[in-house]
């Protein structure tokens, strides 16, 4: 097995269509794009469709689906006329609905994984479900992305990174060295690592802007069993 990590925004923008082909790509956005499709479907969404832009959103909802629920965030902020922002607590009630999701990162990293062989939305809450997926699955080449904020690196992303690959307990010559370092990174944390997700530029925003509830929820460690992988339409739910 070998795994590459993307540490941020310019890794991704360097990725060109067909050079996923044959990867399974796991994709970290945790604060908070990632965690709003794991909390979606995890409370009974039927699927969710990333878009890049407020425009595809908007015309999948006019010639696909009138009842589907418009969700995302730019520059943070809840977009007007959607009927989701950007917090993963706006996703608890939405079941049996299609949601379609842009944000500034998070379904930029999502989109940019077509083609692959296998595409999985991740977060803390799904943490465990999703490494023990791609244990039983075996894949030869797993590339995870860390989203970003804006056009830098998250260490809340990186941190997720870490957890995954500790998970995996891979062997150190089946990863680059921006995998290793993702893992030393995590596994040097230990108790630390929540700590120090909060102490993140992108976590002192959201306190700063009264959204401390939403980095509470993202850390809510394997508390969803849903593997959450892309059908080619769109994010669905999957349990082991």
């Amino acid at each position: 097995m070998k795994v590459e990590t993307l540490l941020g925004p310019a890794d991704i923008q360097r990725l060109t269509p067909g050079c996923c082909e044959g990867w399974t790509c796991v994709v970290f956005d945790i604060l908070r794009a990632t965690t709003c499709i794991v909390t979606a479907l995890h409370s009974g969404a039927a699927r969710v469709i990333p878009v890049v832009s407020i425009e595809e959103a908007i015309a999948y909802k006019r010639e696909k689906n009138h009842r589907a629920l418009l969700a995302g965030e730019r520059n943070g902020d809840p977009i007007p006329g959607f009927d989701l922002g950007n917090s993963p607590r706006e996703y608890l009630n939405v079941q049996g609905r299609e949601i379609v999701i842009t944000t500034t990162n998070g379904t930029v990293a999502l989109q940019a994984c077509l083609g692959s062989q296998e595409v999985l939305a991740a977060a803390f809450l799904n943490m465990s479900a999703t490494a023990e997926w791609l244990k039983l699955k075996k894949p030869e080449k797993i590339r995870i992305l860390c989203a970003g904020t804006f056009d830098a690196f998250a260490l809340e992303d990186a941190l997720a990174a870490g957890c995954l690959l500790e998970k995996l307990r891979l062997a150190e010559e089946s990863m680059c060295d921006a995998s290793l370092a993702m893992f030393e990174l995590f596994s040097r944390s230990k108790d630390r690592w929540r700590e120090w997700l909060r102490s993140s530029k992108n976590a002192k925003a959201l306190q700063k802007a009264g959204r401390s509830a939403d980095i509470d929820f993202a850390l809510l460690l394997d508390s969803s069993p849903m593997v959450c992988l892309h059908d080619g339409v769109g994010i669905v739910a999957r349990k082991l």
